[in-house]
């Protein structure tokens, strides 16, 4: 019998035990989005010989472990529904049970993997809109890019406040809400959880900022992007700062998914991704 407790910041080493060596570069392989959703999801965890175990709801993750998935998979409801499965784990566990599971695209999670290059330099044909929205920005505003730590954390958590008033509105307000609900959670921890984070001022004020954290040695994850539209092309500005400064480092960037939101899966696409990291709901028949 697994017992599930709720994910917290206390949990954070015991779970990177078994989420560190993976190399999926997802979302859902980084403790830091787990635990930021964790009251939105309602994500629990569990560990049990040699693997953890993550609740979603009344839906599973994939065990993370490196020990008998089938022994993993089968302390798990015979019933249980396995969401935001990779490519290479649905592969593994229909071969392990080959008639088991249904399996159903969820293009709605999918998440848009860029080239850090490219998100920096925004060179080529297809990013040179971009490129013209970056420079109309810097030739009409004065601007400084500042990283943020726990000591101007207040700056990002009153900029948050205001761009959640102008854009909350009764169609979106609970998703917002939600949304806000995480945010505070990463500010709240945000020494705890290394966070990576940035901000465009104009004179003087905040009006974008941006968070991330690694999720292995190649991936970077931006976990939220926010800016003030008052001013043209600052989103492209903030993309390409933020990158410049804490991404350098990696290949990839993860944008994270779209959730089926039209706008912004036209204007992730925009951006070229270099690919998109498919995920898959396995059902039981």
């Amino acid at each position: 019998m697994l017992e599930f407790k709720p994910i917290t910041i206390d949990a954070r080493d015991q779970m990177l035990r078994y989420m560190s060596p993976l190399t999926l570069g997802t979302t859902e392989s980084t403790f830091t989005d787990l635990f930021l959703w964790a009251e939105h999801y309602k994500n629990e965890f569990c560990v049990k010989d040699g693997f953890l175990f993550i609740r979603s709801g009344d839906k599973f993750l994939t065990p993370y472990g490196e020990g008998d998935l089938k022994a993993a998979i089968d302390l798990l409801p015979y019933d249980a529904t396995f969401i935001c499965v990779s490519e290479g784990n649905v592969r593994k566990i229909t071969e392990i049970y080959p008639n088991r599971f249904e399996i159903r695209e969820m293009r709605d999670s999918f998440d848009y993997i860029y080239r850090s290059e490219d998100m920096i330099l925004l060179q080529g044909k297809k990013l040179h809109p971009k490129r013209t929205n970056v420079n109309k920005f810097t030739k009409n505003y004065e601007y400084e890019f500042v990283e943020i730590s726990s000591e101007n954390l207040d700056e990002v958590r009153s900029f948050q406040a205001f761009w959640f008033e102008k854009n909350v509105n009764d169609e979106n307000r609970e998703s917002l809400e939600g949304e806000n609900r995480a945010i505070e959670r990463a500010f709240s921890n945000f020494d705890a959880l290394n966070l990576k984070c940035g901000a465009i001022k104009i004179e003087g004020k905040i009006a974008a900022y941006s968070y991330g954290v690694p999720i292995n040695d190649k991936v970077f994850l931006i976990c939220v992007e926010k800016a003030d539209t008052a001013y043209s092309g600052i989103y492209q500005v903030i993309n390409r700062d933020f990158a410049a400064r804490f991404c350098k480092d990696f290949e990839f960037i993860n944008r994270e998914e779209d959730l089926g939101d039209e706008g912004l899966r036209r204007a992730k696409l925009s951006y070229n991704p270099a690919y998109l990291a498919r995920k898959f709901m396995l059902v039981s028949r």
